[in-house]
This record gives structure tokens, sequence and C-alpha cells, in this order.
């Protein structure tokens, strides 16, 4: 009998550990399962978040480069405006060159103020007319002048540009401004949706 019961008593020893290990492997089970769940959320949040700031970027890259395409355009669009107005522009000036042009160039002198004119920059067609009105200057040719004259005093303080080209550059900037405002005024109001 005693046999039995140490028999027994080894069987149910034998159960009890066999029980324990059984518990001791359940719980590492669950403890992996649960170390698996929570390394795959981490991993899934890191993810998103870097799917997220991935996305971003490339949604800013993408605006920064339609913005700056847009300016591209916005500056061409304001070359071939300047290009044609000065092509315009260049044809009205060469027009006042006209039987008239004595005159014009008498009123452009009288509009200087009266002091000595030491240096006369002149379009080389205008030496006779130089000469009439700024007999003591020293007169230099300049092809690039179409019309009018640019003066230096004796002194050299003063210098006065009274082209055509200079006051056609004036009055090009007063349109200009002005075609701008109403561009401005034209897109301001509701005509133009953008979206980013």
């Amino acid at each position: 009998m005693e046999k039995e019961s140490l028999l027994r008593h080894l069987l149910e020893s034998f159960e009890r550990e066999k029980a324990l290990l059984q518990e001791m492997k359940e719980k590492e089970e669950r403890e992996i399962e649960s170390n698996y769940l929570k390394e795959k959320l981490r991993l899934e949040e890191g993810y998103k978040k870097t799917k997220e700031q991935m996305i971003k970027e490339l949604r800013k890259k993408i605006e920064d480069e339609y913005l700056q395409k847009e300016l591209d355009l916005e500056l061409s669009l304001q070359h071939l405006l300047m290009d044609k107005i000065k092509s315009i522009e260049k044809k009205l000036i060469f027009s006042l060159r006209d039987e008239r042009y004595e005159e014009v160039f008498f009123n452009l002198f009288n509009e200087l103020p009266h002091i000595e004119w030491s240096i006369i920059k002149i379009n080389p067609l205008d030496k006779k007319i130089a000469k009439k009105y700024f007999p003591q200057a020293e007169i230099i040719e300049d092809g690039e002048i179409t019309g009018g004259f640019i003066v230096l005093s004796k002194d050299g303080r003063v210098m006065i540009d009274n082209t055509f080209e200079k006051r056609a550059e004036k009055i090009r900037d007063e349109a200009l401004l002005g075609i701008y405002k109403e561009l401005i005024n034209y897109f301001g109001k509701d005509n133009v949706k953008r979206e980013y």
C-alpha cells in the first residue's frame, strides 16, 4: 500500500506540476500575445503618423510648386505686357519726330531752370537745334535718344533727363499702375475663386 500511496502521491505531484506548467505556459502565451498586440499597435500608430507627415509634406511641396508656377506665369505675363507696351511706345515716340519737332524741342527747353548748361546729350539728328538753344554747351550725340535731350549743369550738380524715352517711361509706369489697380479690382471681386 505504501507503494500505491507513493505512486498516487507522485502522480498527484506530477499532475500539480503539469497544471502549474500549463498555467505558466498559458500566462506566458498571454504575455506574448499582449506584447505582440502592443507592439503591433505601436507600429501601426508610428506608420499612421509617418504616413500623415509624408502626406502633409507632399501637400506642402505641391502647394509650393503650384504657387511658384503661378508666380512664374504672372511674371511672364508682366514681361509680355511690358514688351508689347515698349514696342508700341517706341513707334509712338518715333512718330513725334515730325515737322513740329523743333517746337517740341523748344517747349522741352523752356521747361528747364535758367542755369548754365555745360553738356547736352541728343539724338544725332538734333545737332543743329541743340546748337541754337544751347550755344555754349558741349554736344554729345547718342543714338539711343529718339528725341529731347539730357542736360548737365556747369557745376555738375544738376542733371535733367528731358528725353522722349524718360517721359514715356513715366507715362508707362503710371499706366501700368492703373492697369494693375483695375486687375486687382477685377480679381478682388467674386469673379475668381482660388482653391488650394
